[in-house]
């Protein structure tokens, strides 16, 4: 397990990395820090300053809204129109647009975010996303969970284990779940096994 330390202000954050990386588990842990300050509990943090919002909202997960006749990206989209109204919110988005095709959906979350940053500044955005987001999209900032380490992965590798418990061992190793400041370069988090 690794602690959270960041500090964020009002504008979009936004959170890249691998699957199985604990983009969405660490979001929701800012989240539900904020939820538990809004309702006046104490935090277990060594340390925190947190404002007061107006509203705090995620948009996660599946959206299809049969009843309505929404497919799960219209009810998405529903949601995101609904959150683009807020003011002086806290906002947290895991993944947006994977309901679409991928090159529509990264063209897409790249716009969102310019939005956001732009003309709703007085919220707190946190974006989770697998798109590359590239240095020219503005943002307050940018994040990524560390995950794949190649380096450790080859160096775990040289062990050559020879059963599932080994196997699983070296994956851990292999993995970080530590937040980094991302510099908006495309990682190359392939991984070759022999």
């Amino acid at each position: 397990m690794e602690a959270l330390s960041l500090s964020l202000n009002h504008g979009v954050t936004v959170l890249t990395g691998p699957n199985m990386g604990g983009k969405s588990v660490a979001m929701r842990t800012i989240g539900l820090q904020i939820i538990l300050n809004q309702c006046g509990f104490l935090l277990p943090v060594k340390s925190a300053v947190l404002p007061l919002f107006n509203f705090v909202r995620v948009v996660a997960g599946e959206h299809e809204q049969v009843a309505s006749g929404l497919s799960s990206f219209a009810g998405e989209m529903k949601r995101l129109g609904e959150v683009l109204s807020l003011t002086e919110a806290a906002i947290f988005l895991d993944e947006p647009m994977r309901g679409t095709q991928p090159e529509w959906g990264e063209r897409t979350t790249r716009q969102f975010i310019a939005y956001c940053q732009k003309w709703k500044k007085s919220n707190l955005t946190f974006l989770v996303t697998h798109f590359h987001i590239p240095q020219d999209i503005d943002c307050q900032k940018r994040l990524r969970m560390a995950g794949w380490k190649k380096k450790r992965w080859e160096t775990v590798l040289q062990e050559k284990g020879q059963n599932i418990e080994w196997l699983q061992q070296a994956l851990v190793q292999a993995f970080s779940y530590v937040l980094e400041e991302d510099d908006g370069e495309q990682e190359d988090h392939e991984v070759q096994m022999q």
